[in-house]
């Protein structure tokens, strides 16, 4: 038999709360899971996927190249990719390979970019290639480009993507080819940074990278059409961001990794939305970035949320782009070394296809 105790202490209350001033905290809303534009190949941009066209890309320009290679990404870690060098070397091409410190991609582990599995497939990358490429690196390199021949038979590609699997296959990205005279104006800043801005080296396999200095010869690039860059002597990446946002009649496509919203280039992004015009930004979900991208929102911008999104561009509905290895805060746009690429023919058009979907 059960017994049922009642106290006489105990009594219910109820207390109603309104809230309805109370302004609710920002949240992603879900939606129709966004893409870049599907087809991965186009006519002179390539997008990131399963089918690794843009990876194929780099390894068609990689067989191609007859006495020279100069390729800049922030770590390398796609076999393919790795593949495609050493056999350049074999066939007794000159490779000279831009990177990141080792110090910085440690500290960068955990972003969501790379994990320690690719940062190992890039250290043996480094034992596997070491002293069949010539690898000069700098906590500031972040450019991402590839050029063969430069001096006869100019090609090259530049990206949004590091060289590695994941970043080719899942991460939302861009890449353009580049023509003669764009491949010119690319080489002279790789140049540069290869013999006056490394810090670092390694030329024997097996070996580790060793203090270098600047060889003090090569001239900083004088600004060109067609390429912009971020260095310690220039800030075009920077400058042609403020152009393109100050160019807009009504509409802005910009699509970024990174964000910072205390930045010029966010705050001319804010003025804008707040004049009317149509702003879309495209961005990878990430706390760091939730300050900008909230600021954007409120000034009336359309902020769209990806999970791997890497690429880094700009559109303007005057048929004008950039795009670049910078992200949009300090880091990128005002320090580092950077290269980005001017576009107002074919390729911004196929830009614009590709951010809108």
């Amino acid at each position: 038999m059960t017994t049922k105790h009642h106290s006489n202490w105990q009594k219910a209350f109820v207390e109603v709360i309104d809230q309805r001033q109370r302004e609710l905290p920002p949240a992603w809303a879900p939606t129709q899971a966004p893409s870049l534009a599907r087809g991965e190949r186009g006519r002179a941009v390539f997008v990131s996927g399963r089918n690794r066209e843009m990876a194929k890309a780099v390894v068609s320009l990689l067989s191609q190249a007859r006495e020279k290679v100069v390729m800049s990404s922030f770590l390398l870690a796609d076999k393919a990719i790795e593949e495609a060098i050493h056999q350049s070397a074999a066939r007794g091409v000159r490779v000279y390979i831009l990177l990141a410190s080792e110090a910085r991609l440690g500290r960068e582990q955990g972003e969501g970019e790379f994990d320690k599995r690719v940062l190992e497939q890039h250290k043996a990358m480094l034992t596997h290639l070491g002293g069949r490429a010539l690898f000069r690196s700098a906590p500031h390199f972040h450019a991402k480009v590839v050029v063969i021949d430069p001096d006869t038979r100019p090609a090259g590609i530049l990206l949004t993507a590091n060289l590695t699997t994941e970043a080719l296959e899942r991460n939302e990205e861009l890449a353009v080819t580049l023509n003669t005279a764009e491949v010119a104006e690319v080489t002279g800043y790789l140049k540069w940074a290869m013999w006056e801005s490394a810090e670092h080296e390694l030329i024997a396999p097996k070996d580790r990278f060793k203090t270098t200095r600047r060889l003090g010869k090569v001239v900083h690039p004088e600004a060109g059409v067609a390429v912009a860059a971020t260095t310690a002597h220039t800030n075009t990446v920077r400058a042609e961001a403020l152009r393109l946002i100050e160019g807009a009649r009504s509409r802005i496509l910009v699509s970024s990794f990174g964000w910072d919203a205390d930045h010029e280039v966010v705050r001319r992004l804010c003025a804008r939305a707040r004049d009317g015009l149509d702003v879309t930004v495209l961005a990878r979900v990430r706390p760091s970035s939730m300050q900008a991208l909230l600021a954007l929102a409120q000034a009336g911008a359309t902020v769209l949320g990806f999970r791997w999104l890497h690429a880094k561009a700009i559109w303007i509905d005057s048929g004008h782009a950039l795009v670049m290895s910078a992200n949009l805060p300090r880091d990128g746009l005002d320090q580092g070394f950077e290269l980005g690429i001017r576009l107002s023919d074919g390729r911004a058009q196929e830009v614009f296809e590709r951010l809108v979907g």
